[in-house]
């Protein structure tokens, strides 16, 4: 019986090396490890890495997704804060400067207003999402604007085309 390859100390190290070195976001909400960008990164010294290893990175390959961008709706705010905690908010790694840059690439219209005078620092990352949570994750305005939503929806003709899309479009409110 062959005894299974072992992933030396150094090529661990390289290996999550290699990892940092990949862009935040991939990493965020799609999860993508792609074993060829990992394996660039790593010494050639450390070429006898395990199949095993290189299978659970092949496994686990995924598109990349990209975050949505928030311009204010409040339709869309569970949906986009979802998203960007998941890949920005709640990420250990990542700075509160550089959290905020991420923000702020995000936002468009009223809701990047609302935060277009905080200097890029630290502190001010936490105060612009308390703003942006006060202004647009409440949970009123987001129900009333459901509501809205929901009235605003043509009747449909008595058709199983039209009763259907007209079910999608509740679901989708």
């Amino acid at each position: 019986m062959a005894s299974p390859l072992r992933v030396p100390h150094t090529g661990t190290r390289y290996l999550l090396r290699g990892l940092d070195r990949l862009p935040t976001l991939e990493r965020g909400c799609s999860q993508r490890h792609d074993g060829q960008e990992i394996q660039s990164h790593l010494p050639s010294s450390s070429s006898h890495v395990s199949m095993a290893s290189q299978s659970s990175h092949s496994v686990s390959r995924l598109p990349k997704l990209s975050l949505p961008t928030f311009s204010g709706d409040p339709l869309s705010w569970q949906t986009f804060w979802d998203c960007f905690s998941a890949a920005v908010d709640s990420s250990p790694v990542l700075s509160g400067v550089q959290k905020f840059n991420y923000l702020r690439t995000q936002l468009q219209g009223e809701a990047a207003r609302v935060v277009a005078g905080f200097p890029l620092t630290d502190g001010n990352y936490l105060h612009s999402v308390e703003i942006l949570k006060e202004r647009f994750g409440q949970r009123q305005t987001i129900v009333n604007a459901h509501m809205q939503a929901l009235m605003n929806l043509p009747p449909p003709k008595n058709t199983v085309t039209e009763l259907r899309a007209f079910y999608d479009s509740i679901e989708g409110t």
